[in-house]
């Protein structure tokens, strides 16, 4: 897990960001721990969650394959 890590509580999930493969992956974050089995490649998001992942990172979304749509996220697994 890169250092490049963003929790969202509200969805019990952890973000985090590959530079190098221009991805943005998922993960389960239960208890305070990632699950690393549960990664998936984030590929949609709502509005609301764009927004902070986009100010987090300091990204645009766009550039790593993620949409914007009104959903609350969808993922691909690996």
């Amino acid at each position: 897990m890169s250092e490049e890590v963003m929790i969202v509580q509200k969805y019990q999930q952890a973000i985090e960001i590959d530079h190098s493969d221009r991805c943005i992956y998922m993960y389960d974050y239960l208890s305070g721990e990632i699950i690393n089995h549960t990664q998936g490649k984030l590929v949609c998001v709502n509005p609301e969650l764009s927004s902070a992942i986009e100010s987090h990172f300091g990204i645009a979304l766009k550039e790593y394959g993620v949409e914007v749509k009104d959903e609350t996220f969808r993922f691909e697994n690996e």
